[in-house]
């Protein structure tokens, strides 16, 4: 019998980060100075932000996840960014984001973050495409501020620190490559800044958050109900052995009328394993309902 190489499974691979497009052809990149004293590298690529604000048509925010940074979403940019505006930024402390005045970090303060992002550019609603941490950050925004999210698209996120079986998933050889490629990547685009204190504080916030439920997302108004309910898909993949699969399930329960579904043959990281396929669910998702005219 023919010996099976496993590691070329779509769902063990681990393929280079794509990167971001040149930034030269970014309307706009850099440090944004938020009111709250935190530090938010950006980029604006695609159409230009009036014009798509003009059209009352929501922007789509790309939200990386942990230990990461904004290129790891490249494929997704690259295949948009004639149609859409497209806005990306490093979560506090990642990437080119300075990790801030706040001993201690919560996703509250990751929540006022992109809050301050989107009063900055004067943008009502915006269409939210997350995955994992970021996710987690696009379902903390959705319970306080519905009315900003035109839909959301969440990919692999986790509803209740205590369900993640942290022990388990931290013995998985792609959690291991992974981390070991973000700390390198991490040291490299912040040379002069200490990791541990960096990883450290993320670890904190994760030993003790998130810890949601139903009544966490009780004032999000259901589609069919509200003609201005956001539009939400609950997104997993049948190989994504890092978040427990009844998770995302329990995440659809939350929100009246939201939508789910289940990717085939990939695993946490579809957006680079079988990134033709995500774009792909991507479009469906940004033509469900009404496409992204935000609904004001």
């Amino acid at each position: 019998m023919d010996v099976v190489d496993n590691s070329t499974l779509p769902w063990n691979s681990f393929p280079e980060c794509p990167g971001l497009p040149d930034l030269s052809t970014a309307e706009t990149h850099g440090l944004l100075d938020l009111p709250n004293g935190v530090q938010m590298w950006h980029a604006i690529f695609g159409v230009p932000l009036k014009v798509t604000l003009n059209q009352q048509k929501a922007p789509l925010v790309f939200l990386h996840g942990g230990v990461s940074h904004s290129g790891y979403h490249g494929h997704q940019i690259r295949h948009f960014v004639s149609r859409y505006t497209i806005i990306v930024y490093d979560l506090r402390g990642h990437g080119k984001s300075p990790l801030g005045p706040d001993a201690k970090l919560t996703y509250d303060r990751l929540t006022e973050d992109l809050l301050g992002l989107l009063n900055h550019y004067s943008i009502p609603k915006a269409a939210f495409i997350g995955w994992s941490e970021g996710c987690v950050v696009s379902w903390s925004f959705l319970s306080q501020h519905p009315h900003r999210v035109e839909r959301a698209f969440h990919y692999s996120a986790i509803d209740d620190y205590r369900k993640t079986d942290a022990e388990r998933v931290s013995q998985i050889q792609g959690v291991k490559d992974y981390f070991s490629r973000m700390e390198h990547e991490w040291q490299v685009l912040n040379p002069d800044a200490e990791y541990g204190k960096f990883i450290g504080s993320y670890v904190d916030m994760w030993m003790r958050e998130p810890s949601w439920n139903v009544d966490t997302f009780s004032n999000v108004p259901a589609r069919g109900e509200d003609r201005k309910a956001p539009i939400i898909w609950v997104v997993t993949a049948d190989h994504d052995d890092w978040i427990p699969p009844e998770t995302h399930r329990r995440f659809q329960s939350y929100i009246r009328n939201s939508s789910f579904l289940e990717m085939p043959g990939t695993g946490h990281m579809a957006f680079m394993q079988t990134p033709n396929m995500y774009n792909k669910v991507l479009e469906a998702f940004l033509e469900d309902g009404t496409s992204t005219k935000a609904r004001l």
